[in-house]
């Protein structure tokens, strides 16, 4: 099976991660795999299968396949133009909810092809809203990567909040929202703490909020940040699934997270995750500090969250993919 890729760019993010996973295990699994990227498109992640660079993403430079996977509107048009018959939809966000052309995202969902979206909630979207079927398969973690650390025990003293701070320009990402948070908390929190921000852009952070910068370069550096963090704290507006959450759960550090949508597949409220309205400054700081000071509630969510975690694995979603795309493959040469 050959499983063509056309990317806008693998830059770092929750999706391009996904993708670049998604190759790797095609690959290893012995498919064929080439992504198909614009000459000056960055690539974050590490990538082992054929790359082949283009002036654009246009029907006349995507190379035909026997699955074409379609991840983003904006290259739906164009593999959808070149190859109907083996386009794939893959549906890791619901474009009409974010993007500023919104009636034409809309357009391109009236034309039916086979769809797989990571998360019940994005599957009930595309049906309520398109009345488009879907297959959810959610995406996966490295579980020997992603896992708390030994012994696990955190050392009590100075709390530390992990949080991935991503450009104030994508107000989606609630950067302000967790700013006005930590205000808050910084007021009401009766025992120190100090946010250790994952920095992939240059926020600026102010001073008075105690705090550290990191840029990880490896999954491992991040799951070393995730383990030794009291907290992990998530503010988005919108997520078809949102992998950080995951792997802090997977880490066994509770976790604090707007209500985004996705994060429903895997966050049950006050179970396995604290879930706080989105938008809502207050709201994550409540959140944030019954976590802060209740060490009961943080064992039961961090031991609750361990164990959701390992119902997500890399191997099953790789595996969960090459089937569907097979059962695709299957079904249009028996129709």
């Amino acid at each position: 099976m050959k499983v063509v890729i056309p990317v806008i760019n693998l830059s770092i993010g929750g999706g391009c991660k996904v993708l670049a996973q998604l190759a790797h295990g095609l690959e290893q699994a012995d498919h064929e795999v080439e992504i198909v990227i614009p000459h000056d498109a960055p690539i974050h992640y590490p990538i082992t299968c054929k790359v082949t660079r283009v002036p654009e993403i246009s029907s006349k430079y995507i190379p035909r396949g026997d699955i074409v996977l379609a991840n983003y509107y904006k290259t739906f048009e164009a593999i959808y133009e070149a190859w109907p018959q083996q386009c794939v939809r893959y549906t890791m966000g619901y474009e009409p909810h974010y993007v500023p052309d919104k009636e034409y995202a809309i357009s391109l969902y009236q034309k039916k092809v086979p769809t797989i979206t990571i998360s019940s909630w994005l599957q009930k979207n595309l049906w309520t809203d398109n009345t488009q079927i879907s297959t959810v398969i959610s995406p996966g973690l490295d579980l020997n990567i992603y896992k708390p650390r030994e012994p696990f025990i955190r050392p009590n003293g100075v709390r530390r909040i992990l949080y991935i701070a991503r450009n104030p320009a994508a107000q989606i990402k609630g950067f302000n929202d967790f700013i006005e948070s930590i205000e808050i908390v910084k007021r009401k929190s009766k025992v120190p703490f100090k946010v250790f921000f994952i920095c992939p852009e240059k926020n600026k952070i102010p001073n008075h909020i105690p705090h550290k910068r990191f840029r990880p370069v490896s999954e491992h550096a991040m799951a070393s940040l995730y383990q030794k963090a009291h907290l992990f704290v998530s503010t988005s507006w919108v997520e078809g699934f949102s992998l950080p959450p995951l792997e802090a759960m997977a880490c066994g550090t509770p976790v604090v997270t707007t209500n985004s949508g996705g994060v429903t597949d895997f966050c049950i409220n006050k179970k396995t995750a604290i879930l706080v309205k989105k938008q809502n400054p207050r709201s994550i700081a409540k959140g944030i500090l019954n976590v802060l000071h209740n060490q009961k509630l943080a064992n039961q969510l961090a031991s609750h969250g361990m164990e959701m975690a390992k119902q997500f694995s890399l191997e099953q979603f790789t595996q969960s993919m090459i089937c569907t795309f097979q059962e695709i493959i299957n079904n249009r040469k028996n129709n």
